[in-house]
């Protein structure tokens, strides 16, 4: 069902899964091609066990690479964390390829200070009301959401105040 965009391409939705499966089969040759579509805009990576592999990417790749990620290698997107590192937001997009098991963590540091990134939601529908929740609760924006009005907070919580966002102390 999750695969048929790749219909345009193949004979039938048989033979697109089977592309998709064949792209990731291992987690190095799924690093292989983000590095190769993102050049300079990825940073590093490491394989924390078979079926889990974290990828660094500059915050301005962000969209591109979820983009990639969705629409040619046929994983889905899980959920979307983010941590207060103090000075910066790491946010995590994790990504599943339900037919391998592997699961590919894209991560990106954004600075507290200008707390901004593109959104993926118009990439992906199911990253609409997670970012949203980051937003309320960290003070992300995400650049070209849709919809970004409140979702957790209510209407009378102060502005500027974000319930999981630490304070820096000076």
């Amino acid at each position: 069902m999750g695969l048929t965009r790749f219909s345009q391409d193949a004979g039938n939705s048989d033979d697109v899964l089977s592309v998709a499966v064949e792209q990731v089969k291992d987690p190095e040759s799924v690093v292989v091609k983000i590095k190769e579509h993102l050049g300079e805009h990825f940073e590093q990576h490491y394989v924390k066990r078979k079926n889990r592999v974290y990828v660094t990417v500059r915050k301005e790749a962000v969209r591109k690479c979820a983009k990639f990620i969705f629409e040619s290698l046929g994983a889905r997107l899980s959920t979307v964390t983010c941590v207060d590192k103090n000075f910066r937001f790491e946010l995590i997009y994790h990504f599943t390829f339900d037919n391998t098991g592997l699961v590919l963590n894209i991560k990106c540091l954004i600075p507290k200070y200008e707390p901004k990134v593109e959104s993926v939601s118009e990439i992906i529908f199911g990253a609409n009301w997670i970012e949203r929740e980051i937003k309320d609760l960290f003070g992300v924006e995400f650049v070209g959401h849709p919809n970004p009005e409140r979702l957790i907070l209510s209407d009378d919580w102060p502005e500027n105040e974000y319930p999981l966002r630490r304070r820096l102390i000076e």
